[in-house]
């Protein structure tokens, strides 16, 4: 045990003679926490619209009005021809047009049902598959609105099913409350398993590798020392967002904390074993770094943070059976927000735990291989 606290402190002095590392470490992920959880939004607002009015009428005026009160939408112009909105389309000005039919009005209060088209710039597949159902919705209410003016029963048009829905666990439908548990299991991913890919190499490059393996040092001494500091801090940091969340952001963490940090603290050694394993392989820090940069992108896209998991198609699911952020975003996103118990999270720990120590296995005999090439 001498020993490993010999190694621990040399460690922590290595680090802090490093101010970039001890900035890299505490202050970047905590920055970008905090701007990431604000630029990004899959919520659609302020989407450009033009609407075609061919009918003229004062029904007509009142669907112009709904879309130009809605939030989602920012009327540009409300036009008498269908030529000038499409150039505009074309031309990347405007994301949809609204095209109201000549007779609109007529054919409606005969109680016929006249098309309305909705034109959707597709280039942005998503952008387009919202504005379209906005649209529909503000079509559909002013229909119900308008319909006791034109003379037809009230309700008419009218779904056939009346349905209510209750957000739960996100009530007011807030992004960022989905957005930050996830978003905290990347930044602390990229930052430590990062550093950790460099830190054996970087003993390479100095010429240091050479004194440790010549020293009486057990491979097991010598990567529990290389992981311990790292570990340390990297608990640290989720512990500085948990509280950027709670206190920044004001969103209410319900579950056990405990049974987070139990979590995290095998998911810490599961991410710095697979850093330390890929810097045994490398022999250069660019190395290093372009092997982590390759591995953790494919993980965190996979991950479930930005797409649903279950949207993937079969084989991306179970390739995601091995990736380790997958797990760290549900977990973390089940106990802050539904506060759930170890029950419903023991596949996921356990999956972890096993994945931890088959990294760890392998970081070992890796650089056990290494000290006898040496």
């Amino acid at each position: 045990m001498r020993i490993v606290l010999a190694l621990l402190k040399k460690e922590f002095l290595q680090i802090k003679r490093n101010t970039f590392i001890l900035r890299l470490l505490l202050l970047v992920p905590i920055l970008q926490l905090c701007i990431l959880s604000q630029a990004i939004n899959f919520e659609m607002k302020n989407l450009s619209l033009m609407l075609v009015d061919l009918d003229n009428s004062s029904t007509s005026q009142r669907i112009s009005t709904k879309f130009q009160a809605s939030r989602y939408f920012l009327l540009q112009e409300v036009l008498h021809s269908q030529t000038p909105a499409l150039q505009a389309m074309e031309d990347n000005k405007v994301d949809v047009v609204v095209v109201i039919p000549p007779h609109f009005e007529k054919e409606w209060s005969l109680g016929l049902s006249p098309t309305v088209a909705l034109l959707a710039d597709a280039i942005n597949g998503m952008k387009a598959g919202l504005a379209s159902h906005y649209a529909s919705h503000i079509l559909m209410d002013a229909a119900l609105e308008l319909a006791p003016t034109l003379g037809l029963p009230v309700g008419n048009p009218s779904p056939p099913i009346h349905t209510t829905y209750t957000l739960w666990y996100n009530p007011i439908w807030e992004y960022k409350t989905l957005i930050l548990p996830g978003l905290l299991a990347v930044l602390v991913t990229l930052v430590s398993g990062l550093l950790a890919a460099l830190n054996i190499v970087r003993e390479k490059e100095m010429g240091t590798m050479e004194q440790l393996n010549v020293s009486p040092i057990a491979k097991w001494q010598f990567i529990l020392a290389k992981l311990l500091p790292f570990w340390i801090i990297g608990l640290f940091e989720i512990t500085l967002g948990l509280l950027v969340i709670r206190w920044v952001f004001h969103i209410p963490l319900e579950g056990n904390l405990l049974l987070l940090y139990a979590f995290c603290g095998i998911y810490m050694f599961l991410i710095l074993a697979l850093g330390l394993l890929i810097s045994n392989i490398s022999r250069t820090q660019s190395q290093a770094m372009f092997v982590t940069a390759f591995f953790f992108m494919l993980f965190i896209l996979m991950s479930g943070v930005f797409t649903p998991v279950e949207s993937m198609p079969p084989w991306a699911q179970t390739l995601n059976k091995a990736n380790p952020i997958a797990y760290f975003v549900e977990v973390s996103r089940r106990i802050l927000l539904k506060g759930a118990s170890f029950e419903h999270l023991k596949t996921s720990f356990l999956t972890v735990a096993s994945l931890a120590s088959l990294a760890l296995g392998l970081s070992i005999w890796r650089y056990k291989k290494t000290h006898a090439d040496a």
